[in-house]
């Protein structure tokens, strides 16, 4: 792998730091810095202090003790967290950075974590990570396959797949089209070669957004990653995953990272 991802966690902190004990626990167990940006903008800061009558700074360390001492009381090495507001912070931030927070994709690398303040609830699991016949499913397999093997655990590539109607077999993997069973392979073949533990669940499914959430439950997942495609309908997988407020922790790589 060309460049370490991970390289830092980021996470925005607002009035509850709802994201922070995930970030910070992701953080940790990936070995990785943590970057806290504080929502408010610097000019909101530059207003408030004006209308207090205080400096910019004295609001911003206000603001920023409280994610600290925030940060502080949920056991974060502090020595490996930085806090910043929100421009200052897009700024320094790698692109190689997991950016935690409870939305719809809007960046390289945006992990919803669905309510979850730890990485492993349940235990080490396998994290689970969808393809199709495209492109976007090995890209979801170079860092999948990596975090996994930085966490310790292994993969589950999961794919949907139509009955064909020429096709009266009941092995799901007898219905895959060509270039599917091209994607499972060259997956595969990238978990082998980099030593974690890989394995498939291909299923026959109408809905694939349905079949991904009850994959990752049946195999107690502690994390779906997935990849945006170029395919037109394809990418609007993972959106519909996180829109749909996806029960498990959710990944969601941009074409950038």
């Amino acid at each position: 792998m060309d460049t370490t991802f991970p390289q830092e966690i980021v996470v925005p902190y607002g009035d509850d730091g709802i994201d922070l004990p995930y970030a910070i626990d992701l953080s940790r167990a990936l070995d990785v810095p943590l970057l806290i940006e504080v929502v408010a903008r610097v000019v909101d800061i530059e207003e408030l202090a004006l209308e207090l009558g205080a400096t910019a700074k004295d609001v911003f360390r206000v603001m920023s003790s409280r994610a600290r001492r925030h940060a502080e009381r949920l056991g974060a090495e502090m020595s490996r967290v930085h806090i910043l507001p929100r421009e200052h912070a897009s700024r320094i931030s790698s692109p190689h950075a997991i950016r935690v927070e409870c939305t719809t994709h809007g960046g390289p690398a945006v992990l919803s974590p669905a309510g979850e303040k730890v990485v492993f609830r349940d235990g080490k699991t396998s994290i689970l990570i969808p393809f199709g016949n495209g492109p976007s499913g090995l890209s979801a397999a170079k860092h999948g396959v990596e975090i996994a093997k930085r966490l310790g655990v292994g993969v589950v590539f999961y794919h949907t797949t139509w009955p064909k109607s020429n096709c009266n077999d009941s092995d799901p993997k007898k219905h895959m089209c060509p270039a599917a069973t091209a994607v499972q392979d060259g997956v595969l073949a990238f978990a082998r070669e980099n030593g974690v533990d890989g394995a498939t669940d291909i299923r026959l499914d109408s809905e694939v957004v349905r079949g991904v959430v009850a994959a990752a439950l049946r195999h107690r997942a502690p994390l779906i990653v997935t990849a945006q495609g170029g395919n037109t309908v394809l990418n609007g997988y993972p959106s519909l995953l996180s829109a749909g407020n996806c029960p498990v922790p959710l990944l969601v790589l941009g074409g950038s990272v």
